[in-house]
């Protein structure tokens, strides 16, 4: 029986310190896809994820696995048409922005509850 292939890659977030990738975290674009039909939701659309991110692999050293960091991000998978529900997934405290920019880098959290 053959697996069958995701249609979509998987995610990868990189830590970058000098021009070289440190460590990074990878995530099934799955778990933060949006969609209208609830159950077809991911299970972390639209929620702030604790990430840790490992050390990559390279050949020069050996696999030794660490936690290098520990972020907090809020990631959302959708078609850029339901682009305003992004905004009612925020958990409150946050500065939202009218809408979403090429040029948009963070969220800002105000403390603001």
């Amino acid at each position: 029986m053959k697996k069958i292939q995701p249609a979509l890659p998987d995610i990868f977030l990189w830590m970058i310190c000098d021009n070289k990738r440190v460590a990074y975290a990878r995530l099934a674009p799955e778990d933060i896809l949006y969609s209208i039909c609830q159950s077809d939701k991911g299970k972390n659309y639209g929620k702030v994820q604790t990430l840790f991110l490992k050390t990559p692999r390279t050949s020069e050293k050996p696999l030794k696995s660490s936690t290098n960091a520990k972020v907090q991000v809020f990631l959302w998978l959708g078609v850029e048409d339901q682009e305003q529900q992004i905004w009612k997934q925020l958990p409150t405290g946050y500065d939202v922005p009218p809408s979403l920019t090429n040029d948009l880098k963070y969220i800002r959290y105000n403390g603001i509850v």
